[in-house]
């Protein structure tokens, strides 16, 4: 791969702009861009400072992209995918449960044949009882994934896009069940939010704990 490839990569990789590797570099945006359309070639000077922008060896510039990049996306899928099924799973299950107190409420007791109403109540409620459980499942192995590949690559992921990430994720599993729970006549959101409030704290524990082991791995490395 041309080096200049290369330098597009690596930037796109750190979400960066050519304004900003510019600013770093001390150049111009014009000249960055020249760098990365192979219409110019920087100097040894200049590859030396593009390595210490994106932490990357001189070598990975000239012969290929850093596979952290290649992990950096692959973690930025995982997460855009436990999101998106996350959500989805809380919306349904606290929509069903909603659904199944208003529009089929039961009474206390029955003759016979459970009628159709208790029949499809309770099949409602099997329904969040499954998709509650999934979001413990789904959560536990996504976040323990995650983590795991942060920690054991060199991915280069910045402290704010992991916070913003878990504090969107958190506002998303919490405020659908408590306006569910709030518009319930039977139970209260207090009793809708037991599993997303469980999730929530253990996605900020994984966090927490991953900051912590790069931290202790960033530290060994140095000596």
């Amino acid at each position: 791969m041309k080096i200049s490839s290369n330098l597009r990569e690596l930037r796109l990789g750190r979400n960066l702009t050519q304004e900003q590797v510019a600013e770093k570099l001390n150049v111009t945006r014009q000249t960055v861009s020249s760098y990365e359309s192979g219409r110019t070639r920087p100097d040894i000077d200049t590859l030396v400072r593009y390595s210490e922008i994106y932490g990357v060896e001189l070598e990975s510039l000239i012969y290929g992209i850093d596979k952290s990049i290649k992990t950096n996306r692959c973690v930025k899928l995982i997460a855009k995918i436990l999101f998106v099924v996350l959500v989805f799973l809380v919306i349904t299950g606290s929509v069903s449960y909603l659904f199944a107190n208003i529009c089929f409420p039961i009474s206390d007791g029955f003759v016979g044949e459970p009628p159709f109403e208790w029949q499809v109540h309770w099949n409602l409620v099997k329904l969040w009882q499954v998709l509650d459980n999934l979001v413990y499942v789904v959560s536990f192995v996504g976040f323990i994934t995650l983590m795991i590949m942060l920690v054991a690559s060199k991915s280069k992921i910045s402290g704010k896009t992991k916070l913003v990430y878990a504090g969107v994720l958190s506002l998303m599993l919490l405020i659908i069940p408590v306006i569910c729970g709030i518009i319930d006549p039977v139970f209260s959101p207090q009793e809708y939010i037991l599993t997303e409030a469980v999730v929530t704290f253990r996605l900020w524990v994984f966090l927490g704990v991953e900051e912590l082991a790069l931290v202790i791995k960033n530290r060994k490395q140095r000596l």
